[in-house]
């Protein structure tokens, strides 16, 4: 125990000896009076200490508490779910560009496609395939042409006729 907080138990005591101050119950044998003066004494203490432990040696400092436990792991996994989020619309922007790179090579694939469209025509009605300007004509089914441009008069397509799967029929 420090100098100063053995000075301050001491005035405690000295304030409290029956007599000084007062005289708990007033006529009580000693005994009685001894130990109600040893409860209050305790009882001060108890509730003083602490504050005079920091008046006398820290001057009433007021210092941060450490976190608990529970607190740091809410906040590392609120920065795990930042650091995700971030992830997340990253992927997304990526796949944005991903999605325009594949529409571009859809485009490519399709213009390259109109050069062999003829030969591919005729080889789907020669392989079977009835030749069409519209679902209608089709009997609802799908009217398909080998670029995937919608079938017109001027540029008929085949019904029902999946061309991916008879590319080397072209």
């Amino acid at each position: 125990m420090h100098l100063l907080m053995s000075l301050f138990v001491a005035a405690l005591f000295v304030v409290l000896t029956p007599g000084i101050l007062l005289t708990l119950p007033k006529k009580g044998s000693k005994l009685t009076v001894a130990v109600v003066h040893g409860l209050v004494f305790a009882i001060i203490y108890h509730f003083t200490h602490k504050a005079v432990w920091h008046y006398l040696y820290e001057g009433f400092v007021v210092r941060p508490k450490p976190k608990p436990a529970a607190t740091q792991a809410a906040q590392a996994a609120q920065a795990t779910y930042a650091s995700a989020i971030a992830n997340v619309q990253a992927a997304m922007q990526q796949s944005a560009a991903d999605a325009a790179a594949l529409q571009q090579a859809k485009l490519v694939a399709g213009q390259m496609a109109a050069y062999d469209k003829p030969a591919a025509l005729q080889t789907a009605v020669a392989a079977g395939g009835k030749q069409c300007t519209s679902s209608y004509d089709c009997n609802t089914a799908p009217c398909n042409t080998p670029d995937g441009a919608a079938p017109q008069a001027s540029d008929p397509g085949i019904c029902n006729w999946n061309w991916s799967l008879n590319r080397n029929n072209q």
